[in-house]
Formats: C-alpha cells, structure tokens, sequence
C-alpha cells in the first residue's frame, strides 16, 4: 500500500501526505519567528500532524518557534523520519 502525496507550492503546506500529515520546508532567512508560528497554527487547523523540515543555520529557530517534536533537520533526520513513519 502507498502513500497519497500532495505537493503545494503556493496555497497550503508544502507536502501533504495521506491528506492527514503536513511537512514545509522552511529555508533560513525568509520568514520571520512570528510568520513561522501563524504558518504552524494554520497547519495544525488541518492536519493531525504538521512537522517543518530545515537546514543546520535555521534549526533552532525552527525548534523554537514550532517545538522540537515538529523540527526535523534535512538529510540524515529527513531520511529517518520518512523512513520510520511513512513504512508501509
């Protein structure tokens, strides 16, 4: 059984998965704290779940601004993440 994947550049979460799990990226520089926590509380209106992936230079603002169990680092943590929770 596979997964339903939606990707959304403009209008919603980046990623959505099964309709019931948000993932956005999150680049460093481009939002500020405050843009961050509107988009979490808005994704967290729709989703079950709501994580945001980053890089090394913007993870503790991610963590701080979302909480650590929604932060997940790019690379190795991404991998992980989509290899524990997305088994089918």
């Amino acid at each position: 059984i596979g997964h339903e994947v939606e990707i959304s550049h403009y209008n919603n979460c980046d990623v959505v998965i099964d309709g019931t799990i948000a993932l956005e990226y999150e680049r460093p520089g481009i939002h500020t704290f405050d843009q961050i926590c509107k988009k979490r509380d808005e994704a967290l209106l729709k989703y079950t779940e709501v994580f945001f992936i980053c890089q090394a230079q913007n993870y503790e603002q991610i963590k701080k601004a979302v909480g650590d169990e929604r932060t997940i680092k790019r690379g190795k943590d991404l991998r992980d993440f989509i290899e524990k929770r997305l088994k089918t």
